[in-house]
């Protein structure tokens, strides 16, 4: 926490998170209470290890007791005025029923962002409650919250963006309401909103910005009347029902698409998430945006899209050349060939999420991008030394590197050209079970310009973090999460680092055990962005 009357974000946390991921397992209609009775009879980190490995649904349940039950300086919403006057952002998660009282936050005449999120789906909430806060705030984002009261928005003059994508309407208040108080915040630039509550008033918001529609059915994008009254939209994102029962979707993909050129020309920003399939037209229509710098696109992985055999979606988007960001989900972009990627002059952050079309051969396409410098790829199942090497070898200039695995074919052999990125800041890697801590520290002593090192199932251990504080001594942020190698001595070599701020150590021994280090005064910085429960560690002072 930050002393007393300094600029700062509040993060307030009290509650249960509930991860509906895993609607289907058993494990989920245990009470919460009794959950957080088994978390607090496990005796060391090694045990609450154990009990995260059963299964991922008791992952979740017990990372999420192990949230609730840590305590968080400053949870007293009443107190929080008087210890943190200038409190700027705030940020409060509740359980159901538990939400304090928001009348003492009108006190923090420094207030600008506002973030409400219930832990439970479909909590009430009346709007009527954040009143105080109408004429200092400028941002408010409310998430799964059943709101009530929704008139009381309109009084929030100053608002300039507004998120409630994530809730319900009550169907007492009326869905009109909501929209009326829309149209009353004449400084609003940034909507995330479901559609059914907003669509048909968005032709009275041509001052929109930024605009984020929720559950939008593919059937709507067949009207979707709005397209041409809000002309000078640069972000638009719009998050798609599954509906796979829809077998009409190329007709209404492709007629929105086509409509969106001509509707929006100024667009910059696009994402469109659930889409049931893209074909050849569609992609040409984007190809057309000629100011559009990010595109994220994400197809239902269970659909196949109609792309001619020899068609590659980046022949279409040759033109864009102001793209920036690309993001492709489910999307087999690279089917006829590799030098799709020589059209993208201007890429500068790459993100992939389908394992089926990630392999050698794509690893070796990515050498058309040698100014690359941000490389996201979520699945490297099918990925094997060749690819990796290859990988490594083709983009010097790489700053950001995030690699997630679960497959085993890749082994220390795979990354010995992670040492030759010599611009790298930022290093995640995830579930490579063969590379070694030997493996990872001989490259690692070359990467003296990282910031954050990111670390989850891995085999790093001592060895890797000795080579971390000898040769990346500007590092800033460290996870070693389930790292199982790691023990007191590593964390102390990591704890010599001078600029370290933040230090992550989740499922891992060397917490448990507790260093001399981590528990002094000198590191108290490191101990307070340290997401790990206080008696895991012992007196933290």
């Amino acid at each position: 926490m930050a002393s007393k009357g300094s600029s700062t974000d509040a993060t307030l946390i009290s509650g249960r998170f509930s991860d509906t991921s895993f609607t289907m397992d058993p494990i989920l209609i245990l009470p919460a209470v009794l959950i957080e009775q088994l978390v607090t009879s496990l005796r060391s980190l090694h045990d609450v290890a154990a009990a995260r490995l059963v299964s991922r649904a008791w992952r979740a349940a017990v990372s999420s007791a192990v949230r609730d039950l840590r305590p968080v300086a400053g949870a007293d919403v009443a107190r929080l005025p008087a210890a943190f006057p200038r409190t700027a952002s705030l940020t409060l998660t509740a359980r159901p029923a538990c939400l304090p009282h928001l009348g003492n936050l009108g006190r923090l005449l420094a207030l600008r962002m506002l973030c409400l999120v219930s832990t439970r789906n479909r909590q009430r909430l009346d709007c009527a409650v954040l009143l105080p806060l109408a004429d200092g705030l400028r941002e408010l984002t409310l998430s799964h919250f059943q709101l009530a009261g929704c008139a009381s928005l309109s009084h929030f003059s100053r608002m300039r963006n507004l998120s409630v994508g994530r809730c319900g309407f009550d169907p007492g208040d009326g869905a009109a309401r909501a929209s009326e108080a829309l149209l009353r915040l004449p400084r609003l630039r940034s909507l995330e909103a479901p559609l059914h509550e907003v669509g048909p008033d968005l032709a009275s918001l041509p001052r929109l910005t930024a605009l984020t529609l929720t559950g939008v059915p593919h059937g709507e994008l067949r009207g979707a009347a709005w397209l041409g009254a809000l002309p000078d939209l640069a972000s638009l994102c719009l998050v798609l029902e599954s509906d796979l029962a829809a077998v009409s979707w190329r007709d209404w993909v492709d007629g929105f698409l086509a409509r969106l050129v001509v509707g929006m020309p100024r667009l910059q920003h696009l994402t469109i998430l659930g889409l049931a399939g893209i074909s050849e037209a569609g992609m040409a229509s984007l190809g057309q945006m000629a100011a559009l710098r990010e595109l994220h696109l994400d197809v239902e992985p269970t659909l196949h899209t109609l792309l001619g055999k020899r068609h590659s979606p980046l022949q279409s988007l040759g033109s864009l050349r102001q793209l920036h960001t690309l993001s492709l989900s489910h999307v087999d972009f690279l089917r006829s060939g590799s030098g799709a990627l020589s059209t993208l002059p201007a890429l500068h952050r790459l993100t992939l999420r389908d394992p089926a079309c990630l392999n050698d051969g794509v690893a070796h396409a990515l050498r058309f991008l040698p100014h690359l410098a941000e490389l996201c790829i979520t699945d490297c199942s099918c990925l094997t030394d060749w690819g990796m090497h290859a990988l490594l070898s083709s983009l010097p200039r790489l700053q950001t590197l995030s690699l997630r695995s679960g497959c085993s074919r890749i082994s220390d052999v795979g990354f010995q050209k992670l040492g030759t990125l010599t611009h790298l800041e930022s290093l995640s890697l995830t579930g490579f079970a063969k590379v070694s801590d030997d493996g990872i520290a001989g490259q690692l002593m070359s990467t003296k310009t990282l910031r954050q090192a990111d670390f989850f199932d891995m085999n790093v251990g001592d060895i890797s973090c000795k080579a971390l504080a000898t040769s990346a001594r500007g590092l800033e942020k460290a996870k070693l999460q389930y790292c199982w190698n790691l023990t007191c001595r590593g964390v102390d070599a990591l704890l010599e680092i001078p600029d370290l701020r933040s230090l992550m150590l989740h499922g891992s021994e060397a917490v448990g055990r507790g260093t001399h280090a981590i528990q002094s005064a000198r590191f108290a910085t490191v101990l307070s962005d340290t997401r790990v429960p206080p008696w895991w560690v012992g007196s933290s002072g």
